[in-house]
């Protein structure tokens, strides 16, 4: 399995680059990419509006020249989180399956990527819910991946699945859906 970790957006409902904004000591993005690495054996990091500080944190943290860590821009991020999704899966090692994960999401670690693997079987893709809200990261077939690469950047993850053999799971753990979208999420995250 591979991870795709998507730290290219505008960060709009925050207004200013939440990767940074610290958790236990460290920002969000480090979180979400140890727990990557742990996981995986290559992870795809993409970049976009924030790039400049993604990749002094990359440095401050020493994990700029990891030897299982690519890191690829998306010039055209204002487009969406799908543009930015096919930017890193074009990277993705062929015949490999690939989650999509989010880099402000600090509460999922290496278990919950082994969850994803161990449900994956003959499904196209692996999602795990949270009463009824999709979380991340997800997990698709190495079949879903190539057939992804053929999308526009104008479509969405939602629309493409449609026609997918999902395993969709219920969980009762939040940390599922835990990403930091507004200062609200933030703080609560804050008091875990």
């Amino acid at each position: 399995m591979e991870v795709l970790l998507l730290a290219a957006g505008e960060a709009k409902r925050m207004g200013f680059n939440k990767l940074m904004l610290p958790y236990k000591g460290k920002p969000l993005l480090i979180h979400a990419l140890e727990s990557a690495l742990e996981a995986s054996s290559k992870v795809v990091l993409v970049t976009g509006c924030y790039e400049p500080e993604v990749l002094d944190t990359l440095k401050t943290y020493s994990f700029i020249n990891h030897p299982s860590l690519v890191v690829l821009h998306n010039p055209n991020y204002s487009q969406g989180q799908f543009s930015s999704t096919l930017v890193g899966l074009q990277a993705i090692t062929k015949g490999q399956c690939c989650a999509i994960a989010l880099s402000d999401a600090p509460l999922i670690k290496k278990e919950h990527y082994a969850f994803l693997l161990d449900h994956l079987e003959d499904y196209d893709g692996v999602r795990v819910f949270y009463h009824s809200t999709p979380g991340h990261p997800m997990l698709c077939s190495s079949n879903v991946v190539e057939l992804a690469l053929k999308e526009k950047n104008t479509s969405s993850m939602r629309t493409f699945l449609v026609d997918k053999y999902i395993n969709n799971i219920e969980s009762g753990d939040p940390s599922w859906v835990t990403d930091i979208d507004t200062i609200d999420s933030y703080n609560a995250l804050s008091r875990l």
